[in-house]
């Protein structure tokens, strides 16, 4: 028997006392105090949409740009 299949199964063992009812009642939290953040009107999902598309349409423009300008060769 590897070490590993010992730790897993001293894990297994040892696992009842970990999450007792008292433990939870602490940590859990009503529905009523988790309130949702938003930044001007957007959860964090959309802001992060938005950041990566702004993200992407700056590095096309820019690139647009240096090769309008001439800045970057792309063998034409």
């Amino acid at each position: 028997m590897s070490m590993l299949d010992r730790l897993r199964e001293s894990a297994l063992e040892n696992d009842d006392d970990l999450f007792g009812a008292e433990l939870e009642a602490d940590v859990a939290v009503p529905d009523a105090e988790v309130e949702e953040r938003r930044i001007l009107g957007m959860n964090a999902v959309e802001r992060m949409l938005l950041s990566i598309m702004l993200f992407l349409a700056t590095s096309v423009i820019g690139t647009l740009i240096l090769i309008a300008l001439g800045r970057i060769d792309i063998g034409l």
